[in-house]
């Protein structure tokens, strides 16, 4: 069975190889190759994915605690091509939260 993990490196390679070529003077303006899908291959990446899911799914009903396992967000923080990105949701998160808290410090004050 193919490991979550393993599906999982080999996309951030293939992101980190795509967003590479989108960075080319001559990029097409879109990220895949329509030649290599298939519905072969979609079954297998689908395949793949859910019996991962499955597996965790079934491990955390029989009683393994679910904050073992990794979460996607774990994997992105370390991948370079993502760590803007999270780093400014990551603000924006924070200035939104900061703005809410205002707010329910107002209407609390209020009569």
């Amino acid at each position: 069975a193919v490991q979550l993990n393993d599906v999982f490196q080999r996309h951030l390679k293939h992101i980190a190889e795509s967003f590479a070529a989108a960075r080319q003077q001559d990029w097409p303006g879109y990220i895949g190759a329509p030649r290599f899908g298939s519905a072969t291959l979609g079954k297998h990446i689908w395949e793949s994915f859910s019996t991962a899911a499955l597996k965790t799914t079934v491990e955390i009903l029989n009683g393994t605690n679910p904050s073992t396992y990794p979460r996607y967000l774990s994997f992105l923080v370390r991948n370079p091509l993502y760590q803007d990105w999270i780093a400014s949701a990551n603000a924006r998160d924070s200035t939104l939260a900061r703005r809410q808290q205002m707010w329910l410090k107002g209407r609390r004050a209020a009569p």
